[in-house]
Parts: C-alpha cells; sequence; structure tokens
C-alpha cells in the first residue's frame, strides 16, 4: 500500500490556507448570484464599479487560486493574494474610521455574523499567512538550490 506523501512546508500550508479561503469565498458568490449582485449595490461603490466587480471578483478569485495551486506560479500567486487582501483590508479599514457616509453591510458567508474590526482581523491573518508563505517559498527556494 502507498502512502500519500505531502510536504507540510510553511509556504504549502499557507497556499492552501488561501486557496480554501478563495474557493469558499467564490463558491459563496457564485451559489447565488443574485444575493451576490444585492451585497456589492450595498456597498459604497457607483453602480458602474459594482457592475465591473461583479465580474472582476469572481474572476480575480479565480486566477488567485490557480496561481497558488500550480507550483511554478506560487510565488506569483501570493504576490497577487497579498494585493488582493491588501485592497480588501483597506477598504475595511476605510469603513471602521468612517471614511464613507454609510457603513456597508456585511453579507457574505460566515463573515456576516462578525463585526467589520473582527473582519479587519480575520483579514489581516490571512494578509499575514499570505507574507508569510511568500517569505517562505522564497527561503525554501533558496535552500534547495543550495542542495541541488
Amino acid at each position: 500500500m502507498q502512502w500519500v506523501k505531502f510536504n507540510l512546508s510553511v509556504s504549502n500550508v499557507s497556499a492552501a490556507m488561501l486557496i480554501l479561503l478563495f474557493v469558499y469565498t467564490l463558491l459563496s458568490k457564485l451559489a447565488d448570484l443574485n444575493f451576490f449582485r444585492y451585497q456589492l449595490d450595498n456597498q459604497v461603490f457607483r453602480p458602474e464599479v459594482s457592475a465591473v466587480l461583479f465580474y472582476l471578483l469572481p474572476l480575480s478569485l479565480i486566477v488567485a487560486i490557480i496561481l497558488l495551486y500550480i507550483e511554478r506560479y506560487r510565488k506569483i500567486g501570493f504576490i497577487y493574494s497579498i494585493g488582493l487582501l491588501s485592497i480588501f483590508t483597506l477598504y475595511i479599514l476605510m469603513i471602521i474610521r468612517g471614511y464613507f457616509d454609510h457603513i456597508p453591510c456585511i453579507c457574505g458567508g460566515v463573515i456576516t455574523t462578525i463585526s467589520w474590526k473582527a473582519h479587519f482581523v480575520f483579514n489581516l491573518f490571512f494578509l499575514g499567512t499570505a507574507i508569510l508563505g511568500f517569505v517562505y517559498l522564497i527561503k525554501e527556494r533558496r535552500s534547495s538550490k543550495q542542495y541541488d
């Protein structure tokens, strides 16, 4: 009987955590497109921006998942994930700081049950996971080159 071999490196675990987050987020949006449209319409964006985000957000999640999954593109995937998470974390910070005229709804999956401040901490955790994964990927690749 053959055993499946897992490489539990920090970068692989980080990539797996981010993939799970992005798959969950993508599926929660695709499962009910009308509700996803409602979510976007209840944010602070202009209708034109919401219309673009309706297509851009799922597409960007798919790109992130693919880049993180394929080891050859994982470095780009981490950089891309850091960008996505940074943008959304900044958006949440702007909401918390009262930058917008109204506080938009938190309307998505399990996240609906937590406050914007808790959501900010949640995003910081995954942003940290992406940064940690990126740093360790670089270290792991340098280390493997030394022993080749």
